[in-house]
């Protein structure tokens, strides 16, 4: 019975990550994708913080239309996923008296995050859509897909580390570009 137990446990939390990277998505999709979507950008909020993986403000105030930050946006993965394995981390820029510094250690252990320099994460650095695309794709351990990015007017601008990981989120349609053939990878990403 208890194998039973474990199993589902598993199950559940493994679907309701993809669930929350499912929702977590709909910031990387075009706001004119969104109008015709079956859920609102509110019920998508409302469901994430219902199931624990992300709150408001010191007010409680969600800031929905605000840039999602990198240390926010580690803190859901964290949660969503289930990850708490906390190691040693390289980043000069995340002290111990940080609020997201547990996070921060746990997304480095995890390792599907990297800083923004050898020594850096940039916390507080506004989230992009190609950081975003990385980190979902690292986590939904899709394999880089090899060659030129081709799909996008833009492609060029996407940079080394994430050509493969996007190219192959576009090919399993977790994320899209724009109506005018662009991804615009440095545009940050709401909460």
């Amino acid at each position: 019975m208890n194998s039973h137990k474990q199993l589902f446990g598993a199950l559940g939390r493994r679907s309701m990550a993809c669930l929350l990277a499912l929702i977590l998505v709909l910031g990387l999709v075009p706001v004119t994708s969104l109008r015709a979507s079956a859920i609102s950008v509110d019920e998508a909020v409302q469901k994430v913080v219902d199931w624990g993986f992300m709150r408001g403000d010191i007010s409680g105030n969600m800031r929905p239309d605000d840039p999602i930050t990198r240390a926010e946006f580690v803190t859901i993965i964290n949660r969503a996923f289930g990850y708490h394995v906390m190691g040693e981390d390289p980043f000069t820029d995340v002290t111990n008296a940080d609020w997201y510094a547990q996070d921060v250690a746990i997304a480095y252990t995890e390792n599907y995050i990297n800083g923004t320099s050898a020594s850096t994460f940039s916390p507080n650095g506004h989230l992009t859509r190609e950081q975003a695309v990385v980190i979902l794709a690292r986590n939904m351990r899709l394999q880089a897909y090899p060659g030129e990015d081709t799909s996008f007017s833009d492609s060029r601008d996407l940079h080394e580390w994430s050509r493969g990981l996007v190219e192959q989120a576009v090919r399993y349609h977790i994320v899209n570009g724009y109506p005018d053939g662009t991804f615009r990878p440095d545009r940050a990403i709401t909460r």
